[in-house]
This record gives structure tokens, C-alpha cells and sequence, in this order.
């Protein structure tokens, strides 16, 4: 089940993939269908005759000096006018071809279009296309949200505080535990707020024998699933070392970065 999120978003990139390419081929479709029935009109209308008689003299000599086959477009206003796209009508040729076939010489007229691929997909019909696109971006947005909270939860579970109760009587350095706001006070009773980490570190300190820890110890205790905890232990004692020196009398001496002491 966690895969199902991934696993949607592929299946639809790729159904957006096919459809669009298919709305992109049925446009492409549509546009030589209206090129070819206004082809046919425009011949209905004018006759073939009429429609080349000027240019096949033309291009016949061109194409007997040469001696190769010559291609040349038109743009014909009867043939544009019969063109249901409109975005055709500027885009759409007559393309007149002489050249010899079996000895003789011989002029087809066909269509030609300059849409690039742009224009075409602009013509064509992408809706599905884009609700699959939206539906596929929407998976992967729950995927990575998902792959975050799992990310999330596994560096919670690594760093959980395994909760030891403080001894209500435990008082050193002028400090004290406070059951009602759960922190270390002041004799006076001003509160040392510590983060639920540093405050278990600050009882394993008050418990131990000569209030002394070694890294081991310490790294055991708050850090049990992860191989080296060392700059995450040396940033925690920094930073509860500042806490305390700010409001109380008590250090914290480390030796050698091997073990740590609270003193007063």
C-alpha cells in the first residue's frame, strides 16, 4: 500500500503520455481531412483546369531547364476559403509537382501546411490529456508528503526519549525538579526550560554516580538505533551547557570528549 501512491502516478504519466500523443495524431488527422475536402471544392468550384493552367506552363519550363522534378506552393484563395479551420487559412498551400513520369511530363496538385508541431497541438484536444497530467501530479504530491512522514516518524523513532522519572528529592547545584511544570527550577523557582532530550540528559547527570558520563552511556540511552551519535552529542552538551551556565552555577567538564562531569 505505501508504493499505491507511486504506482498510480506512473500508470497515469503514462495514460496522459498516450492520450495526448493520440489527441496529437487525431488533430494532425483532422487537418488533412479539411485540407483535402477543400481541395476538392475548390476544384468543384474552379475546375482543375483553371486552378493550374497559369503555373503548369510556368513550372514545366522550369522544370524542362532543370531537368528535375520542381515543387512549388501556392497560396490559393479559393482553396483557403473553403478551409473550416481557421487557423489553417494561413497556413495552408496548394503544392504544385512537375516532373517527368514514363517519358512524360506530368503536374499533381496536392496540399501542403507550415503548422509546425506547436500549432498542432495547440489545435488538438489535450483535455484528457491534462486531467490525467493533473491527476498524476496530485499522486505524486501524496507520495512525497508520505515519503516525508515516514522520513519524519523514522528520525523520531531514532530519537526518542526513553522517559525516566526524576527523583522528586534529587537537588544539586541549587536546582531541583519540578513535578508541576515537569522542568528543572531555581531555588527561587524560576524554571530551566530544556528540551525533553536535554532534560533527560540532565537526569541521567543528577543519578549518576559522581555525576559523571561517559559518551558511551549517554549515546546508548538517547541515540539506541543510530551507529555514531557524536556531533549530535556534542551539539546537545553545548547547548545544555549555555542553558545552565545562564541560570545556575553548575558546568559541564568533558574529558576528552570520552566522558562528561557536572560540576558545581
Amino acid at each position: 500500500m505505501r508504493k499505491l501512491p507511486t504506482i498510480l502516478f506512473m500508470l497515469l504519466f503514462v495514460m496522459a503520455v498516450v492520450s495526448g500523443y493520440n489527441s496529437y495524431c487525431a488533430a494532425a488527422k483532422m487537418i488533412e481531412s479539411d485540407m483535402q475536402q477543400a481541395l476538392a471544392k475548390a476544384m468543384t468550384e474552379k475546375g482543375i483546369e483553371a486552378m493550374r493552367q497559369d503555373s503548369i506552363r510556368a513550372y514545366n519550363a522550369m522544370a524542362k531547364n532543370s531537368s528535375e522534378t520542381v515543387t512549388i506552393t501556392v497560396a490559393d484563395a479559393a482553396f483557403r476559403s473553403h478551409l473550416l479551420n481557421d487557423t489553417l487559412r494561413d497556413n495552408a498551400f496548394l503544392a504544385y509537382t512537375v516532373g517527368q513520369k514514363d517519358g512524360r511530363w506530368i503536374v499533381e496538385v496536392n496540399t501542403h501546411t507550415s503548422c509546425t508541431a506547436g500549432m498542432i497541438w495547440d489545435m488538438s484536444d489535450q483535455r484528457l490529456s491534462f486531467l490525467f497530467s493533473l491527476m498524476a501530479m496530485l499522486c505524486l504530491a501524496i507520495s512525497l508528503r508520505r515519503n516525508r512522514y515516514n522520513e519524519d516518524v523514522a528520525v523520531a523513532d531514532q530519537c526518542a526519549v526513553v522517559e525516566v522519572a526524576p527523583a522528586e528529592a534529587t537537588c544539586f547545584g541549587g536546582i531541583r525538579y519540578d513535578e508541576s511544570v515537569q522542568q528543572y527550577v531555581t531555588l527561587d523557582g524560576v524554571s530551566i526550560h530544556l528540551t525533553p532530550m536535554q532534560l533527560q540528559l540532565m537526569q541521567m547527570f543528577m543519578e549518576a554516580e559522581s555525576h559523571r558520563l561517559t559518551k558511551e552511556e549517554i549515546c546508548a540511552a538517547l541515540w539506541p538505533k543510530k551507529d555514531d551519535a557524536s556531533e549530535t552529542l556534542y551539539t546537545m552538551i553545548r547547548r545544555l551547557k549555555r542553558e545552565l551556565e545562564q541560570h545556575t552555577t553548575l558546568h559541564i567538564q568533558s574529558d576528552r570528549g570520552r566522558a562528561y562531569t557536572l560540576t558545581e
